[in-house]
């Protein structure tokens, strides 16, 4: 499964609710199986999925928030295009993780300090 795949679905679940939870298990399923192969950008994907549809779902987002730093964003942090994705998912939804996870910024702060550190110059013009 692609992340083009990934939005595809979160487009068709935002036009009929009765696909969610057959997506969702799915999503869920396939994740757990490759979440340890690929570099991150299938899980801020999924992350993504979670978050437009927290209100219908009941998932545990900081465990896997938290689980994503520490596995994948430990050994990836030299990744460009995983960094950027990363910076910009953090940025478009700060406030909802805010509201769903409040403890993630916090918590997370120097595995978030990596990788600006190491792409200064890049991660300033995001923001």
């Amino acid at each position: 499964m692609t992340i083009q795949a990934i939005k595809i679905l979160s487009y068709a679940c935002k036009d009929d609710q009765n696909f969610l939870t057959q997506v969702f298990e799915k999503l869920k399923t396939v994740y757990d199986r490759v979440n340890k192969r690929l570099s991150g950008l299938f899980a801020i994907e999924f992350f993504q999925f979670l978050l437009d549809n927290h209100k219908h779902l009941i998932y545990d987002l900081e465990k896997s928030i938290v689980g994503f730093f520490e596995s994948r964003l430990s050994v990836n942090f030299h990744n460009p295009m995983l960094v950027a994705r990363l910076f910009l998912f953090l940025q478009q939804n700060h406030e909802l993780i805010l509201k769903i996870a409040p403890s993630i910024y916090r918590d997370l702060f120097p595995a978030l300090l990596k990788p600006v550190a190491w792409f200064k110059n890049e991660t300033i013009h995001i923001y």
